[in-house]
């Protein structure tokens, strides 16, 4: 599966891109690190990505879903990427960071909104 332990987190390999300054953020707050990868969505641009998460952003009118999905949307979406000796790779969000979306945001589960790629399954998001 090409998964590698890096501290506490997962990490595998992936193409990372350079942020700008413009989209070194997540809803609002300034991210830490300069390169991210698109490789955890189905979208090939960052304009796409940014357009997708501004749709989310009528999340915050359910807030308790809000606050447990903001971190993993930007875990997903807007995730670390580094290269780790010489090669591309990703952070993963962990497969408990979903669970704990499912039932706050349980409403948008089934729906179009909720994209298969956020789903909790243990090949997207490796359990700690």
């Amino acid at each position: 599966s090409g998964l590698v332990p890096r501290g506490s987190h997962m990490v595998r390999r992936a193409r990372c891109y350079p942020t700008s300054n413009a989209t070194n953020t997540c809803f609002g707050s300034k991210l830490p690190y300069e390169l991210s990868s698109l490789d955890l969505t189905d979208f090939h641009t960052e304009k796409e990505l940014n357009d997708k998460l501004n749709d989310y952003y009528a999340l915050k009118h359910v807030p308790k879903c809000w606050a447990a999905i903001q971190p993993f949307l930007c875990a997903v979406f807007k995730p670390k990427c580094e290269k780790i000796n010489g090669e591309d790779m990703v952070y993963l969000p962990s497969y408990e960071m979903c669970r704990i979306t499912m039932e706050p945001c349980r409403i948008l589960y089934n729906t179009t909104f909720f994209p298969k790629f956020l789903r909790c399954n243990e090949t997207l998001f490796p359990t700690k």
